[in-house]
């Protein structure tokens, strides 16, 4: 005897359903593709140590954004690698991959976000700025370098970020959100490039006070811990998000934090000195967080500025004061200019210990671009930048130069 005929029904209405949701989905993929040649007077950055070498390099990159849209859900992947050979400096010359991926999945009443990455870079690539903003994860957190370079050591990280809403009214919501850091150095150096573990877990409640505002009130926990057991931070606050659309145009957002850090740190045995006491410490620290945009037919300018509590591979937690700025402008359709600026300014939240202040450091980086379009697809561009670092106990900066020329390959954007 088969199921009842109301059973049935349901049966063949799911199926139904299910059907017309996987024939709804869109299937759609970006590719992209770049070889350049640029120019360094100072790709170590050293310090008049008689070290500092012009050097010309060459590189390709290639990546693809896979996408599948669905009545309910986006989801995109972006799969990247990028090969780097530069004259005389095999130890410069790395292959760097790169995956990661977000997705976001809707109901009438509750959304999830999930973001997660994972990357495998040489000393180079991790440890210095990018002054530009990255369009496929424009809210990426602040992970604080070290600074320095240590040619030929290889970092491997891992990122993963996920977000639950739910609206219990109109006005008023509940949710959470997390995020996990693995950072691991081939080789590590006391207060430099140090392999890491971090987490965080925050609960919040929103209220949309207008159309147009809306606030994020959260009570938080987090924990940092070296590889090596040799500094751990944990940390619990509050935040409050602020979020402003003065126009389409026009959007910013406010993040404020409070927290109490309860601080050790031990350093390392060696085989001719044994471990040293245990240096504890607690405190209050307090950030701000200001991130603005404004987007025109022709142009764009972004900007995000303020101070950050945040991981660092300087074996520390650092509170970074950042300032970050692109402005790009479409003269017309074939020719665009890009500027961009990001200065930081990183110091351990707490120097309880010799290694933290010694690598407490300022870094910036300002970059000039123009790309002229070949065709739909293809396209010329140059660029220039200039990256300064300077460390509190170096007496000067060091300053590298650099100019390239390169020619690429953008695949046209989904019709969505």
């Amino acid at each position: 005897m088969g199921p009842p005929r109301a059973t049935r029904r349901s049966f063949l209405s799911l199926a139904i359903l299910a059907s017309s949701v996987a024939g709804a989905a869109e299937y759609y993929n970006q590719p992209y593709a770049l070889v350049s040649v640029d120019h360094h007077s100072n790709v170590d950055l050293e310090v008049d140590t008689g070290l500092r070498e012009n050097v010309t390099g060459y590189q390709a990159l290639l990546q693809d954004i896979f996408g599948i849209l669905t009545p309910t859900s986006d989801t995109q992947f972006r799969p990247r690698i990028l090969a780097r050979q530069y004259d005389g400096r095999p130890d410069l010359s790395r292959v760097n991959e790169y995956v990661d991926g977000k997705t976001l999945i809707q109901s009438q009443r509750s959304s999830l976000e999930l973001y997660a990455g994972a990357s495998r870079q040489d000393s180079y690539s991790a440890e210095t700025l990018n002054p530009q903003f990255d369009d496929f994860n424009p809210k990426a957190p602040v992970t604080a370098q070290s600074g320095a370079i240590d040619v030929g050591n290889t970092r491997t990280s891992v990122d993963f970020r996920p977000r639950y809403t739910y609206e219990l009214s109109d006005r008023t919501g509940i949710g959470a959100n997390a995020e996990y850091d693995m950072v691991n150095f081939k080789s590590q150096l006391p207060g430099s490039e140090v392999s890491f573990n971090y987490g965080l877990v925050n609960a919040f409640i929103k209220n949309q006070l207008s159309q147009k505002t809306s606030i994020e009130t959260g009570v938080y926990g987090s924990d940092y811990e070296t590889k090596q057991d040799t500094y751990k931070d944990d940390a619990y606050g509050v935040s409050f998000d602020l979020d402003h659309n003065w126009t389409q145009l026009l959007t910013g957002d406010l993040t404020v934090q409070a927290e109490r850090d309860d601080l050790r740190e031990m350093a390392l045995a060696t085989a001719t000195a044994p471990p040293s006491p245990v240096k504890t410490f607690s405190g209050t620290n307090v950030g701000a967080f200001l991130s603005l945009s404004y987007k025109a037919q022709a142009s764009q300018l972004r900007l995000a500025a303020g101070r950050q509590l945040v991981p660092s591979s300087a074996g520390t937690v650092e509170g970074v004061d950042q300032v970050h700025l692109q402005y790009d402008r479409n003269i017309n359709p074939r020719f665009t200019l890009t500027g961009a600026l990001i200065a930081e300014r990183q110091r351990a939240i707490s120097n309880i210990g010799a290694v933290n202040s010694a690598y407490d450091h300022d870094d910036g980086v300002a970059l000039v671009s123009a790309q002229w379009a070949l065709s739909r697809t293809f396209f010329l561009a140059g660029h220039y930048s200039f990256t300064r670092s300077k460390y509190v106990t170096d007496k000067f900066p060091a300053n590298d130069n650099e100019i390239g020329i390169s020619i690429g390959y953008r695949g046209l954007p989904a019709q969505r």
